[in-house]
Order: structure tokens, then sequence, then C-alpha cells
């Protein structure tokens, strides 16, 4: 997992420390309800088959870039059935809307967070007006 720190917290969050319990579940359900979805089914990535070194220079091969659902899919070792229910899962879902989500999920989430650094105008969804009020309350 701490080599996935980049692609699964630090790109999500950055590098800031968040400290308030009132974020734990909020940020749960972003990864488990949004962003995992979205990188599961949507976002490819290619796998490293092979390296070599000739000289100082390293060459790296890599697989043609599939998500880790196409990957379960093309797999021998998965039953039909958690096929079928990937595939129906994955026709559920919509990407776009998945990135709105999250999007919103994170204004959430940094709206909670008293000394965020990270400014709410850089999401590409404008400010939630009933989140600014909710914040100011609190």
């Amino acid at each position: 997992m701490e080599e996935k720190n980049w692609t699964r917290v630090r790109q999500l969050l950055g590098y800031e420390r968040f400290e308030e319990p009132a974020v734990l579940d909020p940020l749960n359900e972003l990864y488990r309800e949004i962003w995992e979805p979205l990188h599961n089914f949507f976002l490819p990535c290619a796998k490293l088959e092979a390296k070599s070194r000739h000289g100082a220079k390293v060459k790296r091969k890599h697989d043609k870039p599939k998500t880790p659902c196409d990957r379960l899919l093309e797999s021998d070792h998965v039953p039909a059935k958690a096929k079928a229910e990937l595939r129906a899962k994955r026709a559920a879902l919509d990407p776009f809307e998945l990135h709105d989500r999250l999007e919103e999920g994170l204004r959430r989430v940094l709206h909670l967070v008293r000394n965020s650094s990270r400014p709410t105008a850089s999401l590409r969804c404008g400010p939630n007006e009933a989140l600014l009020e909710e914040a100011s309350v609190s």
C-alpha cells in the first residue's frame, strides 16, 4: 500500500494531515463509494512487464493500459458469476456522475477541516451555498 500513497491518498487529498475526527466518516465514504469505483472501473493503468538495464539507462516495458475490472474479467481464475456481477456493477456506474460526486465530497471534507491549505476554489464545481452556510454555522 505504501507505494500507492501518491495515487490513492496524496493525489486526492494532498500532503495535509487531517486530525479532526469529524473528517473520518466522510473520507471513508468518499473512498469506498466514489474513489475506488472510479479507479477500479474507469481509470486504466499500465502494468510493468519487464525492466532491463543497459549501462546507466533502464528500459521498461509495460503492457496495454487496462482497468483493474478489465484485468479481472480477462482472468481465468475468476468465476463467471463474479464476472457477471462486475459487468452489472460497471454498467450501473457513470464516470462523470462519480467525478461530480467526488468533487462535492471533497468540498464537504475540506469545509470540515479548519486549517486546510488546499483552496476549495480549485475544484471544478462551484461552491455550494448550503455547504458554505453549514460550515459557517459549525
